[in-house]
């Protein structure tokens, strides 16, 4: 390795050769070699898949940034691949044209910066934004001479209260280098800020045009998983920790690759850092981790903040083209009711307008039946507005995997973590009395009732507690109470062992109920 000086800093010229890089849209696939982003803060595991908006993406730059000269406000939600895309395509610009750098400013530490020069690479840490500008005017020195342009991508834009000077001063310093000639000079700024009147306020004004990159959908991830090379660079992240999965597959049958991928979708949600580079171990720790440390949950929902706050990435939030922001995956909202107050999920639903998005609602829904166990209880109905009983309030929520869940010696509730529930929502087990309890939340006006899952627990159940009492409840809003229908019925005579659930009077043993808040909720 070489170091360039250039003022009072070194850059090091890194071994090897980084020619520009090819791409084919028609083949789905741009495969950037990690040994390309070395000195970033990126990630390359594997090829990066051409979805819809990755094309958009390469249009935007190529057709309204290079060619037109504007400034690229790249934005989107945390995990959309903003920055690996990004990434990707300055790999494929022209170097007898352009030269090529790439700066990820960081809010805890050092940035980085690494340039390109034909088929030539270096990089250096920054800590202060006098060093970016000595670096950009000795390169735009070399620049005058070879007549080759210059594009800089700034990624990580993030102003807020908790933005560090550091970071504020290298992005000034960008905008003044590329004002000051603007015919051979381009520049993208890449942000999970929607918004940009936070940036113009704080620079001088710059006149540029924004590009958003969505969150990932699951028929996007299948089309990406059938491309060949993408599937075998996920798999290892997409099977980590499987155990926790729940699919079709049985003794005799192997989960397929379907059935992995959209058990992992659960919780990953639409962001494809945590589908491609995480497993699911990894995912539901970092999941706890933003929802224990980030506070401001509307402003980062509303995109106004970015992605860090006192240095811990929000991985918490998704979004739709014309959409409100989300939650990133149903694993993260559930987690979110448990682990904050109810007046979170009240915010959520104005933040999302849930109520008119029947899946988000629904999800919502169940989220509201954990809070209302643990902030009180739940006053429940029957069929007759009667009301029948109420649920103690209850603090301790256990994650259930049957395969290593041990049940605690006092009555709890029990939260699957399996990605299709199983065919319910939440399990109590009160071991004092030898009872448990099935609760399946919903909204809708029919529910299907597949007995085999109810009996499967049960039976990893019985190895620790005797069941002498078994309750299965739906639980709906009132409103739908009177004309809710169980059906249609799967496993009938599965639980015939237990009192009361006599095969085929399985629908008249499950009971139905109604939740007295449901109401004002809905």
């Amino acid at each position: 390795m070489l170091s360039i000086l250039c003022y009072s800093i070194a850059m090091v010229t890194c071994d090897g050769r980084f020619p520009a890089l090819e791409y084919e849209v028609e083949h789905k696939l741009c495969t950037v070699s990690p040994a390309y982003a070395d000195g970033t803060y990126l990630k390359f595991n594997g090829p990066l898949y051409f979805r819809k908006g990755l094309e958009k993406l390469f249009s935007f730059l190529e057709t309204r940034v290079i060619a037109k000269n504007v400034v690229g406000w790249i934005s989107g939600p945390p995990g959309s691949g903003k920055s690996t895309s990004s990434f990707a395509f300055a790999m494929t610009i022209d170097r007898s044209t352009w030269e090529v750098s790439y700066l990820c400013c960081s809010m805890i530490g050092a940035s980085s910066f690494v340039h390109f020069k034909e088929d030539k690479k270096s990089k250096v840490l920054l800590t202060n934004a006098k060093d970016l500008d000595n670096i950009l005017t000795h390169l735009s020195l070399q620049l005058k001479l070879s007549q080759r342009k210059h594009i800089l991508f700034a990624d990580g834009v993030c102003i807020s209260k908790s933005t560090s000077q550091v970071v504020v001063e290298l992005l000034r310093v960008c905008t003044i280098w590329y004002q000051n000639d603007t015919d051979h000079r381009r520049l993208v700024f890449i942000s999970s800020m929607a918004g940009r009147s936070n940036f113009q306020t704080n620079f001088q004004e710059i006149e540029m045009e924004k590009f958003t990159l969505f969150s990932w959908t699951l028929d996007e991830y299948r089309s990406a998983i059938a491309v060949n090379g993408v599937w075998e660079s996920i798999k290892d992240n997409a099977m980590a920790d499987c155990h926790i999965y729940s699919s079709t597959s049985t003794a005799d049958k192997a989960p397929t690759k379907d059935d992995l991928l959209v058990s992992k979708y659960h919780f990953a949600g639409g962001s494809c850092r945590f589908m491609f580079q995480k497993s699911t171990e990894q995912v539901i720790l970092s999941i706890y981790d933003a929802i224990d440390k980030v506070s401001h949950f509307q402003s980062y929902a509303e995109n106004n903040i970015g992605d860090c706050s006192v240095g811990v990435v929000n991985y918490l939030y998704g979004r739709y083209e014309g959409q409100e922001s989300v939650i990133i995956s149903a694993f993260a909202l559930a987690s979110i009711a448990i682990k904050r107050g109810p007046q979170l999920i009240k915010q959520i639903i104005d933040i999302t307008n849930a109520k008119n998005n029947p899946s988000l609602h629904g999800q919502l829904l169940k989220c509201w039946f954990f809070l209302s166990i643990r902030n009180g209880g739940i006053d429940l109905l029957d069929r007759n507005n009667n009301q029948t009983e109420h649920w103690d309030q209850c603090t301790a929520f256990i994650d259930l995997d049957p395969n290593t869940v041990i049940l605690s010696p006092e009555p709890a509730w029990y939260r699957p973590i399996r990605w299709c529930q199983e065919g319910y929502d939440a399990v109590y087990v009160d071991p004092k009395k030898n009872l448990t309890r099935f609760v399946q939340v919903t909204k809708a006006s029919s529910h299907s009732f597949n007995i085999c899952y109810f009996y499967n627990l049960l039976q990893h159940f019985s190895e620790q507690n005797e069941t002498k009492t078994l309750d299965i409840c739906f639980l709906t809003p009132v409103d739908e109470m009177q004309n809710f229908k169980i059906t249609p019925v799967y496993g009938e005579g599965l639980l015939h062992a237990f009192a009361g659930w006599k095969k085929g009077c399985e629908i008249q043993s499950a009971r139905v109920l109604g939740a007295k808040d449901f109401r004002s909720f809905c």
